[in-house]
């Protein structure tokens, strides 16, 4: 029951965005960086292996390069 606030506040805030808020003007078209898309991907699920593998049994034999590839590709993206 105390989490039927929600509801309404919700709809309450759905109006005075659609209401208050204007829309966005349309600006120039731009392209997706693949590219960077795919290396913050890699650099960000090395660095998730490698932080949850460490806590494997042994420590994870591959958290440690796992890490520091992560940490690589995350400073070329950068």
């Amino acid at each position: 029951v105390i989490f039927a606030i929600n509801l309404p506040l919700g709809l309450v805030s759905i109006y005075l965005l659609l209401a208050k808020v204007p829309a966005d003007a349309p600006t120039e078209k731009r392209s997706l960086d693949l590219g960077g898309a795919a290396l913050a991907t890699l650099a960000f699920g090395a660095l998730a292996y490698g932080l949850t593998s460490m806590s494997a049994e042994g420590g994870g034999q591959m958290s440690g390069p796992s890490i520091a590839a992560g940490a690589v590709l995350l400073s070329v993206f950068i």
